[in-house]
C-alpha cells in the first residue's frame, strides 16, 4: 500500500466514537490500449460527524515539504481545482467544516486547514505550492499524534472538538 493510503487508514482508524464515512475512489479505467480513464471528481474524502458539526476532509499525505495546488481546471497537482472550489462552495453552510488535512510525513506533522484559508491564500500569493509554514501563518491546527510500531493514530477527536469552538471561523475566511 503506499503512503498516502496508508495514511488515510490510519486516519480513519484514528476516529472513535464518531460517523466516518471514507468516500470510496474510483480506480479509473482504460480499454485496451486506449489511453482514457475515467475518474470521479468527489471533493473529498471523507466525511465526519462529531459535536453536531459535518467535516468534509480532503486528505493529502507528502514525503515532500509542500502540497502543490491547481489554480483552474485540468492543470495538474495534488490539490485539484475541483477540490478547492467544491470544499469552498460548502463553506456556506452552518456547522459544514470543509477541510484539507496535510500530512507531512518526514516531519510528522499533520495539519487541520480550512478550504477556504487555502483559496485565501491562493489570492494573495503567486506561489503555486503551500507549505508547512504557510500552513500555519493561514490558521492551520496541528493534529497531535503518536506512533504505534508501524502506523500512527492522530487525535481527531481533539482536533474537530477546537474547529467547533472556534466558532464560525471558516465563513469569516470566505
Amino acid at each position: 500500500m503506499n503512503p498516502g493510503k496508508t495514511f488515510e487508514q490510519d486516519f480513519g482508524k484514528s476516529v472513535e466514537g464518531f460517523f466516518y464515512l471514507r468516500l470510496k475512489d474510483s480506480a479509473g479505467f482504460g480499454a485496451g490500449n486506449d489511453q482514457t480513464r475515467f475518474t470521479s471528481h468527489q471533493i473529498c474524502d471523507a466525511v465526519l460527524y462529531a459535536y453536531q458539526s459535518i467535516f468534509l476532509l480532503e486528505l493529502k499525505s507528502s514525503k515532500g515539504t509542500s502540497f502543490s495546488f491547481a489554480r483552474e481546471p485540468k492543470k495538474q497537482a495534488m490539490i485539484k481545482f475541483h477540490q478547492i472550489k467544491g470544499l469552498c462552495d460548502q463553506a456556506n453552510h452552518q456547522g459544514v467544516y470543509p477541510m484539507f488535512v496535510f500530512n507531512f510525513r518526514e516531519r510528522h506533522k499533520t495539519y487541520l486547514l480550512f478550504a477556504t484559508s487555502l483559496r485565501k491564500f491562493m489570492d494573495q500569493t503567486e506561489k503555486q505550492s503551500i507549505n508547512e509554514q504557510d500552513i500555519i501563518d493561514n490558521g492551520g491546527l496541528e493534529i497531535a499524534s503518536r506512533k504505534l510500531v508501524s502506523h500512527y493514530r492522530y487525535d481527531v477527536a481533539e482536533a474537530c472538538r477546537t474547529i467547533v469552538e472556534r466558532g464560525n471561523y471558516a465563513k469569516e475566511n470566505i
